[in-house]
């Protein structure tokens, strides 16, 4: 699990497949079988997954390598900004579920500006 990090009201998760195989077709689950619940116990389903350059809502093939690992991740949209914390991220791959617990929401980087550097005297 590389973790789930905000922008405004959306929460991209993200974690880390290995094929096991060489040619391992793995099957990315979105949609009711991908899921976030916060530690309310609201439910929340992706607007979307990604895996090997792909975008779906409903599901996607990733073809992998044995050893070598590739990113997935799912993006929630309209999470309430007072969500903090997620008590469960589940994921759905090959119909088994990879599941996260006790994740801290972070604040995205993106969009930000360094720090000044102070320069020497």
């Amino acid at each position: 699990m590389q973790g789930c990090q905000r922008q405004g009201k959306k929460v991209i998760c993200q974690a880390w497949v290995t094929a096991n195989k060489d040619g391992q077709i793995t099957y990315l689950a979105g949609n009711d079988y991908t899921r976030l619940i916060d530690t309310s116990g609201t439910q929340y389903v992706p607007s979307s997954v990604q895996g090997a350059n792909q975008t779906t809502v409903s599901g996607m093939n990733i073809s992998l390598v044995k050893g070598i690992p590739m990113k997935i991740s799912a993006t929630f949209a309209d999470i309430p900004t007072l969500v903090q914390d997620i008590a469960l991220f589940e994921v759905n791959i090959n119909y088994g579920k990879g599941q996260f617990r006790n994740i801290k929401i972070t604040e995205s980087k993106i969009g930000t500006s360094p720090a000044p550097i102070k320069k020497k005297k």
